[in-house]
C-alpha cells in the first residue's frame, strides 16, 4: 500500500468550528437524556437479602445444600425443544448459575461488551456432556459468586482462550501463528434500583500472549497479504482494558458511558461482534470501513424515542492504547473518533438481535499516527432466523486512509444444527482506500462445538479470493482452532 504523506501544518489549520460543532452536538445530545423525566432513586442494591419474599422454597431449600437457584433469564432467547436439559434439581439451559440475570441485563446477548460477556458465562448452555456436572462440580462455587454479589455487588467471571492460525501464504518468515488470552472482568458498586434508573462500575483486565513462540494471529493475519487481518488475538502486557461508569435511565430507556472503554464495544453493534465465540476475521468484526480507534477515554449516550426507535452517539480519544488508562490524551491532543448512529430495535429491554440502524462516524486527522481526517456511513441489518441463530448484512463506505476498506458489503448467518453446537458462514467483498489496489473477497466458516457447559472448541476456516495487498497469490486459506474456558 502507498504511504499516505500527511502534512502536519493541515491538521494545525483544520477548523475548529467544526469541531466545536461536533461536540454542541454531542452536548445537546447528553442534556436531552439528562432531561428525560427519570426520577432517580437513592436506594443501593449492595446488600440483597438471601431470605426476601421473592425467594421460593423450592430455591430456599438449593441454597441451604449448597447448590445455586435456577433463575430463567427474562431476556433468553428460547432454545430448542430437542436440545433442551434438565438435571436433578430442574436446572435446565437459560438458568441463570449466580443469579446474575436478576441485576445485570445486557443490551446485546453474545456481543463483546462485559455485561453480555458476564451474563453469557453465568447462563447454563445446551452441551455434549449433562448439566448436572456443573452443579455436581461448581455449585458452591457459583454459590459463592451470588453471595459475594449479594454482599458486597460484586459480580465477576474469568475466561480464558486460545487460537492457533495457519496460513497457506504469508510475506514473512512465519505461516503460524497462535495467541492466548486471560480475561477478569465485571461490575461493581451497583447503585439504584434493579428495573429503573441505576449505574454500575464495569471493570475488565487481561493479558494477551503469543505461544510456541511464533507470532499472534494478528501480526500473522496482516503479513498474508490481505487488507484485514485473520483475527484479533494480539499481545497485551497486564492492563485494565475497560473501567467506566454506565449509567441508566427511566426503565433503562436512556443511557449515559462516561470511562475507559473500547469504542468497538458500542459503536455499530451487532450481535456477532465477538472474536471469542463467533466470527475471527476482520471482515466480520468491526466494520472495515469505520476506523475504530484502540480503547481509551470515551462518552457515550443512548436514548430510545419509543419502544422500537433509538438515537445514540459517542466520542472517543482516536489515540487510544490497549491496557493503558491515559485520560489525558483525550483533552490534550483533541483528535476524536465521533460517532451517530439511528435504529431501530424490537424494544429496548430485549435481546438486539433483531436491528436495522444507520451510522455516521468521523475521525480527526492524527498528527503522530499520519492519518488523514477520515469519515463513513455504515448500515447493519440482523434478525433471528428460525434455527435460534442469527443473519446479517453490512455495508459500508468511507473517505480518508483511516479505515482499512473504503467500501465493503458482508452478510452472514449462523444456526444451531443440534439446537447445542453454531455453525456460522459468511462472505463479504471490500475494497481499500488506495484505490491502485485490488478489491478482495473473503469468506469464513466455523463450527463451535459445546463440550461443556464452561469449555468449547471451534475450528475456523477463511479463506481469501485475491488478496489487497499482494500480487503474488490468488488464494489465500487460513485454517485454525479456537479453544475457550470461561467460569
Amino acid at each position: 500500500m502507498n504511504p499516505v504523506h500527511f502534512n502536519p501544518s493541515a491538521a494545525v489549520a483544520q477548523s475548529e468550528a467544526g469541531k466545536a460543532a461536533r461536540l454542541t452536538l454531542f452536548v445537546a445530545t447528553l442534556l436531552l437524556f439528562l432531561a428525560s423525566p427519570a426520577r432517580l432513586y437513592a436506594q443501593t442494591d449492595i446488600s440483597a437479602e438471601n431470605s426476601s419474599e421473592n425467594v421460593t422454597k423450592a430455591e430456599q431449600t438449593a441454597n441451604d445444600e449448597g447448590e445455586p437457584p435456577c433463575e430463567m433469564d427474562s431476556d433468553a432467547e428460547p432454545e430448542d425443544e430437542s436440545a433442551t436439559q434438565r438435571d436433578s434439581r430442574g436446572c435446565t439451559s437459560g438458568d441463570s448459575l449466580s443469579n446474575y440475570s436478576a441485576t445485570i441485563a445486557a443490551d446485546v446477548h453474545n456481543s463483546k461488551t462485559v455485561e453480555s460477556d458476564l451474563i453469557s458465562s453465568d447462563t447454563i448452555k445446551p452441551a455434549i456432556f449433562p448439566i448436572d456436572v456443573v452443579h455436581s462440580r461448581f455449585a458452591g462455587i457459583y454459590r459463592l459468586k451470588e453471595r459475594i454479589h449479594d454482599t458486597f455487588g460484586l459480580a465477576f467471571s474469568v475466561d480464558y482462550s486460545l487460537l492457533a492460525q495457519r496460513a497457506s501464504h504469508t510475506e514473512g518468515e512465519a505461516n503460524s501463528g497462535s495467541s492466548s488470552v486471560f480475561r477478569i472482568l465485571g461490575t461493581w458498586l451497583r447503585m439504584g434500583d434493579r428495573d429503573g434508573t441505576n449505574g454500575v462500575l464495569v471493570w475488565k483486565t487481561e493479558t494477551r500472549n503469543p505461544i510456541w513462540g511464533n507470532p499472534t494471529p494478528r501480526d500473522l493475519g496482516f503479513t498474508t497479504g490481505s487488507a484485514l487481518s485473520t483475527a484479533n488475538f494480539k499481545s497485551l502486557e497486564w492492563g485494565i482494558t475497560d473501567l467506566y461508569w454506565r449509567q441508566r435511565f427511566n426503565g433503562r430507556r436512556h443511557a449515559l458511558l462516561v470511562g475507559h472503554m473500547d469504542p468497538g464495544d458500542w459503536a455499530d453493534q451487532y450481535p456477532l461482534l465477538n472474536a471469542w465465540t463467533s466470527f475471527l476475521s476482520d471482515a466480520f468484526y468491526n466494520n472495515p470501513t469505520e476506523a475504530i480507534p484502540k480503547r481509551g477515554f470515551g462518552i457515550v449516550g443512548q436514548s430510545f424515542f419509543d419502544e422500537t426507535l433509538y438515537f445514540g452517539g459517542g466520542v472517543h480519544d482516536a489515540n487510544g492504547g490497549d491496557g493503558d488508562l491515559d485520560f489525558d490524551s483525550f483533552w490534550d491532543t483533541r483528535e476524536w473518533f465521533s460517532w451517530v448512529e439511528l435504529g431501530y430495535r424490537s424494544n429496548p429491554t430485549a435481546s438486539a438481535r433483531n436491528n436495522a440502524h444507520i451510522h455516521y462516524w468521523h475521525q480527526d486527522a492524527r498528527e503522530e499516527a499520519g492519518t488523514e481526517e477520515s469519515h463513513g456511513l455504515v448500515f447493519t441489518y440482523s434478525r433471528v432466523n428460525d434455527r435460534d441463530g442469527v443473519s446479517f448484512i453490512r455495508a459500508g463506505y468511507a473517505k480518508g486512509d483511516a479505515p482499512q476498506m473504503r467500501r465493503f458489503i458482508g452478510i452472514g448467518m449462523t444456526y444451531k444444527p443440534r439446537g447445542r453446537d453454531t455453525l456460522g458462514i459468511a462472505t463479504s467483498w471490500g475494497s481499500p482506500p488506495d484505490k491502485s489496489l485490488r478489491d478482495q473477497i473473503t469468506s469464513e466458516i466455523f463450527y463451535r462445538v459445546q463440550l461443556t457447559q464452561n469449555l468449547t472448541f471451534t475450528p475456523d476456516l477463511q479463506v481469501t479470493y485475491q488478496p489487497s495487498l499482494t500480487l503474488g497469490t490468488k488464494w489465500l486459506v487460513v485454517p485454525g482452532l479456537r479453544m475457550r474456558f470461561t467460569f
